[in-house]
């Protein structure tokens, strides 16, 4: 049997070491000299039905929020209910558990098939914690390398003891280092942005830009309406009716809703930028451990234990080290006042919102109302946002679909007006570009979904997706946009399509899916999201691949996939989609003018994407 070096860390790839070199994710492989560990289409530790196993980690999360509820408000001599730690916690509990979760198996399963004799580790300091929000956790797990090697190599030490990996003699590693350096490209990003408007607002006003002058005035004496306003309100003691956080809307809906309900527009970018003014509280290690020893007394090197530390050692400072700064920050005018609603977009990630919400719930028992965000709910077999927001709400919001003896959900449609509906007439002959869609892959894994592909599984799906391009024909590849999801660092999947289509017109990655949607004869859609929705809403012809092996989607949307697929719309055989794009290229609006294709078109998008023309009148 081959004995290996396992390598959790590409600057490894080249230690010198008389074992086989084995790589723990295929993104660190780009060279393709190097065996490569492929995590199974599905682990799981208690070698459980799938089923079961989702069930086990939403018990999981379920308990250490009870636990974490109440050592959080012991320490901060508060007494919030479990609902207020859910909405301001829940977030950051999936994300832990499913990414220890994910790393842990894949070590565990490493171990049982390989002869591992050897994995280097660095050292690493983590006194200088810089996670302040779930945010942060989220980039650097799905993106850092130095975090990842953290877990990783933590994740070893539990399973084969302190003396199986060996040190490596150079200075410990700041493993939070990389969020800062990331966060001074992203600022440096944000002032070029400042000074290219600057330049652009200065011309126009050269050129005697009278309506782009009228505009930045009625922005500037809205930004002075809405502090006066928050002012009454705080002074007299007043109460509104709504505060609207909506991203699917467009600013024209938010300005009719704000101009209908005289709601102030909450900027909450302010409460991160007023903490960094400030001196932030240093990360406290010592209170950790404390914190750590309260929340588990076992000692055993298991998986339990290894959540446990990394919960504590990672738990963004937002909940603990800056949480009384950000109250204080709540107590002022801006943010103060009494709410009877708060509609929202769902799976929101920004602590200051959820803090603020979980407040006003907690304080002025304000209903929460969340909107469907993206595709997954409802579609997917297993969401964690959807179960995640349908738990801390009072309303939910969905495009259309309503399961039975959920009295939460109010299947409104869609709130986002501007995607149009085609007539498949004149405005399609100047189009001759297909639109292919891509998931976009991040580095590791940070979401265990049982419904999705994850790292480095998701290189099989990205695979699928290149070999429908790749069975195109040649006057169709050329007229092809590729265009990817964008994620925390999302240049994994644009380097592979690069790498193997030299030729490939790949859009990009920020440039809005609507507009590229609206200049496209045909799409094709290749994950389970809001796109294949949004597409067959807009009525363009549009060919749904999906790999069965690794998208479980509910039996809702499955009954119409099934019937889409006897159309020659719905596809889990590559060869079969990229067939099906050829022979309908000249004249795919006929075969999408059918009968039997718009009647089902029509079906499906009343029950997973409608549009509801009485909304602001009878739902608010």
């Amino acid at each position: 049997m081959n004995e290996y070096c396992l390598i959790t860390h590409p600057k490894l790839k080249n230690i010198n070491t008389k074992y086989e070199k084995l790589l723990i994710n295929d993104f660190l492989n780009y060279e393709n000299s190097f065996t490569s560990f492929k995590v199974p289409e599905r682990n799981s530790i208690h070698k459980m039905p799938l089923d079961e196993e989702m069930e086990y980690i939403a018990d999981l999360k379920n308990e250490i929020l009870l636990k974490l509820s109440k050592i959080l408000n012991h320490e901060h001599g508060v007494n919030h209910s479990n609902r207020y730690w859910k909405i301001i916690l829940g977030h950051y509990i999936e994300f832990i558990i499913n990414v220890t979760y994910e790393r842990w198996i894949s070590i565990k399963k490493i171990l049982e098939t390989y002869n591992i004799k050897q994995a280097p580790s660095y050292e690493y300091l983590i006194n200088n914690g810089f996670i302040e929000d779930v945010y942060d956790f989220g980039y650097i797990a799905s993106s850092n390398d130095d975090f990842n090697h953290y877990l990783y190599s933590k994740a070893i030490k539990f399973q084969k003891g302190e003396n199986f990996k060996s040190k490596i003699n150079e200075n410990p590693i700041d493993i939070y280092k990389c969020l800062n350096v990331h966060k001074t490209k992203f600022n440096k990003v944000q002032k070029n942005i400042i000074k290219e408007n600057f330049f652009s607002r200065l011309l126009r006003f050269l050129l005697k830009d009278y309506e782009v002058q009228k505009k930045t005035i009625k922005l500037k004496l809205n930004i002075l309406y809405t502090n006066y306003y928050l002012f009454f309100l705080k002074f007299f003691k007043k109460k509104i009716k709504f505060v609207l956080l909506v991203n699917s809307l467009s600013v024209e809906e938010k300005n009719s809703f704000y101009r209908r309900n005289g709601e102030p527009k909450l900027n909450f970018d302010y409460i991160r930028s007023s903490l960094k003014k400030k001196e932030l509280v240093k990360y406290n290690k010592d209170w950790r451990k404390k914190i750590l020893s309260n929340i588990t007394n076992n000692q055993e090197k298991n998986y339990l234990r290894y959540l446990f530390e990394s919960l504590i050692t990672c738990l963004p400072k937002n909940y603990l080290e800056n949480y009384k700064g950000i109250q204080k920050i709540f107590n002022g005018y801006k943010y103060s006042f009494e709410a009877d609603k708060i509609l929202i977009s769902g799976a929101r990630s920004e602590d200051s919102f959820n803090m603020w919400t979980a407040n006003k719930i907690d304080s002025n028992k304000s209903e929460l109302i969340i909107c469907q965000q993206g595709g997954g709910p409802g579609s997917d077999k297993y969401n964690v946002w959807q179960k995640h927001d349908t738990e801390i709400c009072d309303k939910y919001l969905s495009f259309g679909w309503k399961f039975k003896n959920t009295k939460k959900i109010d299947p409104v449609g869609v709130l986002n007006t501007e995607i149009s509906v085609n007539d498949l007439g004149s405005s399609f002959k100047n189009r001759d570009s297909c639109l292919l869609i891509g998931y976009n892959l991040s580095k590791y894994s940070f979401l265990y979904e049982g419904s999705r592909p994850r790292s480095p599984i998701n290189l099989d799906d990205l695979n699928s997706q290149m070999e429908i391009y790749q069975n195109l024909n040649a006057n169709i590849k050329q007229k092809t946009i590729i265009r990817l999801k964008p994620y925390f660092d999302d240049q994994y999947s644009k380097f592979l399509w690069e790498k193997n289509f030299i030729n490939a017109n790949i859009s990009n990655e920020r440039n809005k899916f609507l507009n590229l949607m609206d200049k496209s004869k045909l799409l094709i859609t290749t994950y389970n999201a809001s796109t294949p929705l949004q597409s067959l809403f807009s009525n363009i012809p549009t060919i749904i691949f999906l790999d069965k092996r690794f998208y479980k989607v509910s039996n809702q949307i499955e009954y119409y996939y099934d019937k889409f697929k006897n159309l020659g719309v719905f596809f889990d055989n590559t060869t079969k989609a990229a067939d099906q794009v050829n022979n309908v290229w000249d004249n795919p609006t006929e075969w999408w003018s059918s009968c039997e294709i718009q009647k089902l078109r029509k079906e499906f998008c009343n029950e997973f994407y409608k549009y509801p023309s009485s909304f602001w009148s009878t739902n608010l």
